[in-house]
């Protein structure tokens, strides 16, 4: 199984750290791992370069591209679920990241990540376990993250 953090990162690290991604996978992980002496002092770092998740617009988004969908369902508010033959991926609104898990093909967890990129292309997904982060837009876009 797949299981992946996803952050907004505020704009000017996301273009300040643009192909710099394993900086700030580095400061997660060691977030993910670190102990209480430390907890805060990574804490206040990782709340200074991330947005908090415009919860409300991505539930809106969600419903908009998903919802005649009949592999998709909504769990509840925070909750949600798409599945279809070899590929199920559920997303979980958890505060200040996204939690995603999925497994199968990539085919379930492509279809949260594309209404992710839409509504803010600065998004960073991290998967601890395999070692894997990236930023969910491409790199042709990444200009885009500047207003």
């Amino acid at each position: 199984m797949r299981k992946y953090d996803i952050y907004l990162i505020e704009d000017e690290f996301a273009l300040h750290y643009f192909q710099k991604e394993h900086l700030m996978y580095r400061l997660f992980a060691e977030y993910k791992t670190s102990g209480v002496d430390r907890d805060r002092y990574v804490k206040k770092q990782i709340e200074y370069i991330t947005k908090k998740i415009p919860i409300l617009q991505l539930r809106w988004m969600l419903e908009k591209r998903l919802g005649k969908d009949p592999n998709w369902t909504a769990l509840s508010d925070k909750e949600y679920k798409y599945e279809k033959e070899n590929s199920k991926a559920r997303l979980e609104l958890a505060g200040d990241f996204i939690f995603m898990e999925a497994e199968g093909t990539v085919e379930a967890e492509t279809v949260f990540f594309e209404v992710l990129r839409k509504l803010n292309p600065c998004f960073l997904a991290m998967n601890y376990a395999d070692h894997v982060y990236g930023w969910l837009n491409p790199v042709k876009q990444r200009k885009f993250c500047i207003k």
